[in-house]
């Protein structure tokens, strides 16, 4: 159980978790129990290339590929756990009961789901309906007949963090995944503002390859030197480059967004190299137009999240993380 959530009844349980992004598809098993943190198993991300041209159609083929690949690595680990040979009695129970899964999660992120409001401002999370269709089937043919949770990843991590981080202040939450960067603000009452934009992390391989010369390999190279401070003045450039055109794209999103809901906290959730650059683009540019009284940006990674999770992989997944955290305080009462 997470410390911040309050303590809940019930059995422990095994939830399926799927998060769907636009440049990958992250899945995980999730032990929920009344008494203790949640616990992470049998995870896997797996990515979706940069398409040499984008479009809906080509880009939900390939994330459907990654999902059905996704989750049958989970559902393989869970035969394993089940079958394991050579245990006694009692732990084929208990490694039975593990290894049962009860329900299946899905977060979807921008373009498969986004948020909109009603005339009083009530939050109205809504998803493709083509994409919600093949989520019900792939979880019936993994899983059989369990029941789905649908969920906006943006509506569902934005108040999730600003509870997490203790924030007074609304916050913005800016979301990049492979193709999309997804922007939410939250307040003490929920999320108030949303808004999205046609840029990603695959914004970034595409500049390196047309203004940089990089091949694929070479661009995802340059990202992690990029991260790790040692990036030559070849790789500098170019994502210079597209921080000035993020941000100007950026910057006349988030002109709305805060005419109406002003902010000084901006909590970014990004792939290792394009979360430290779009951290740097923020800092080294004039935003005041965007925050006039100044603020704090931060990167959401693994450390600030493990705290809160009992066990999880090696290499921890920042998205998987928080979905297991909005999981364990909304499915333990189910």
């Amino acid at each position: 159980m997470s410390p911040f959530f309050k303590k809940k009844k019930g059995q422990e349980k095994t939830i399926a978790m799927l998060d769907v992004e636009s440049g990958s598809v992250g899945a995980a098993l999730v032990r929920l129990s009344p008494t203790l943190q949640p616990r992470l198993f049998a995870e896997v991300r797996i990515p979706v290339l940069p398409l040499r041209a984008v479009s809906g159609a080509a880009l939900a083929t390939q994330v459907e590929r990654a999902a059905r690949e996704a989750l049958h690595h989970v559902s393989t680990v869970a035969a394993r756990v089940r079958n394991a040979p050579q245990v006694s009695a009692h732990s084929i129970e208990k490694l039975t009961d593990l290894s049962t899964v009860e329900r299946v999660a899905v977060f979807l992120h921008p373009p498969w789901a986004g948020i909109d409001f009603d005339q009083s401002g009530r939050v109205l999370p809504g998803a493709v309906p083509e994409f919600l269709n093949f989520a019900q089937t792939l979880a019936e043919e993994t899983f059989g007949a369990v029941p789905l949770s649908l969920y906006s990843f943006g509506a569902s991590a934005a108040p999730l963090l600003h509870t997490l981080y203790a924030v007074e202040d609304p916050c913005l939450v800016c979301s990049l995944t492979g193709e999309m960067t997804e922007l939410v603000v939250v307040g003490h009452f929920g999320v108030v503002g949303h808004s999205t934009l046609p840029l990603g992390a695959h914004f970034l391989v595409r500049t390196l390859a047309s203004h940089g010369g990089f091949s694929l390999p070479e661009a995802y190279s340059a990202l992690s030197l990029f991260a790790s401070g040692g990036a030559p003045v070849r790789v500098l450039e170019p994502l210079h480059a597209a921080a000035d055109h993020f941000m100007r794209e950026f910057s006349d999103a988030m002109g709305t967004l805060v005419n109406n809901h002003a902010t000084k906290h901006i909590f970014l959730i990004a792939p290792r190299g394009a979360g430290q650059w779009l951290a740097q683009s923020m800092t080294e540019r004039d935003t005041s137009n965007i925050f006039p009284d100044g603020g704090t940006i931060r990167t959401v990674g693994p450390q600030h999240l493990t705290p809160h999770i009992a066990a999880h992989g090696s290499i921890p997944d920042t998205a998987l993380l928080i979905g297991a955290l909005i999981i364990d305080a909304r499915l333990s009462r189910v």
